[in-house]
């Protein structure tokens, strides 16, 4: 009985693939029928993983030790860490999770992508996604940090708030900055709801893709004022 299900639903899926069928979002190469990832093998395996040498306290891939930003800045995190180099196929994955509202792209990243080991998740109190401010969460739909967050809050069964931080004004964008631009543009862009919550807690901080640091950075700083004990930062993409 069940293998005579089985083979219905994929003869159903065939017929369906005929009539619609399915293109990967990166390179609209044809896909099976049989896939659930939205991508073509080609495009999963162009995605470049950060396991090799980055640097020990921002992850800025091919860095053996501490990189010279991290040399010259102080930053309030412990230790950030991400899957991927934001590049190529990784890089229009995301854009389409995030500007497109394809949230289903998620699932897809988090079958194809590993989580660092480099990043002890298991030892965090909390995790905490960098908030937007509400007219652009209301403009977007959601929070994609805050989905990002879910999915490791589910993995790891680790509380997660999205209540405890809040963005407090709306900021241009980032992209085109220096690190001491985006650091002038973000400051003063966050502060906490309650602080009792936060005290002594080991915080995993959560967003999408890190390039400078400096939007992480303004939050960890905020959060460790508010009595946070130590704070980790995790995205799904980082900038070589």
């Amino acid at each position: 009985m069940r293998s005579s299900i089985k083979k219905l639903n994929k003869s159903f899926k065939f017929v369906i693939n005929l009539i619609f069928p399915v293109y990967c979002l990166v390179c609209k190469k044809e896909l099976s029928y049989q896939t659930n990832t939205y991508l073509c093998d080609a495009c999963r395996k162009s995605m470049i993983p950060i396991t090799g040498k980055s640097c020990n306290k921002c992850g800025r891939p091919f860095i053996n030790g501490i990189c010279g930003i991290c040399r010259e800045e102080q930053f309030c995190f412990s230790k950030a860490r991400a899957s991927v180099i934001y590049e190529g196929s990784a890089r229009e994955c995301i854009r389409f999770f995030k500007y497109k509202k394809k949230t289903y792209l998620l699932n897809t990243l988090f079958e194809v992508l590993l989580l660092p080991d480099s990043l002890d998740f298991l030892g965090c109190d909390l995790i905490i996604p960098v908030p937007l401010h509400w007219i652009r969460q209301y403009s977007r739909g959601f929070n994609q940090a805050e989905l990002i967050g879910r999915k490791i809050s589910k993995r790891f069964n680790i509380k997660l708030s999205r209540t405890s931080l809040k963005r407090t004004r709306a900021t241009p964008s980032q992209t085109g900055l220096s690190l001491k631009e985006r650091t002038k543009n973000i400051k003063g862009a966050f502060s906490v709801k309650s602080s009792q919550k936060l005290n002594g807690k080991r915080i995993l901080l959560v967003d999408d893709v890190m390039t400078t640091g400096a939007t992480v950075n303004e939050c960890s700083r905020v959060l460790l004022q508010a009595g946070a004990g130590e704070i980790l930062v995790y995205t799904l993409a980082r900038g070589a």
